[in-house]
């Protein structure tokens, strides 16, 4: 996505590994920063780790906050998605 006032490309941005690191994920989401200005967040447990900047483009509300965490079935599920579902009024 292109943002004429800034001239440049702007896109969300994701990091993630398999170990707990907190002061590498923070570097590496501050890396990142410039891709997603509108929300970022960090997850992280002993096994991994995501970090997600937001670039908000056609949901603006924070009800799409990511990493999104979820419970099912007793497991921990984590996810994290970088790009536009097109198709996000059929997932309803």
């Amino acid at each position: 996505m292109i943002i004429p006032q800034f001239g440049c490309i702007y896109i969300c941005g994701v990091n993630s590994f398999n170990f707990l690191n907190n002061m590498l994920i923070q570097k590496m989401n501050d890396a990142i920063k410039h891709r997603g200005p509108d929300d970022s967040e960090i997850f992280a447990d002993s096994n991994l780790t995501f970090s997600h900047q937001r670039l908000s483009t056609i949901d603006l509300s924070l009800g799409v906050h990511q990493p999104f965490v979820y419970n099912y079935k007793n497991k921990k599920v984590v996810i994290v998605v970088n790009g536009v579902i097109y198709n996000w009024s059929w997932c309803y």
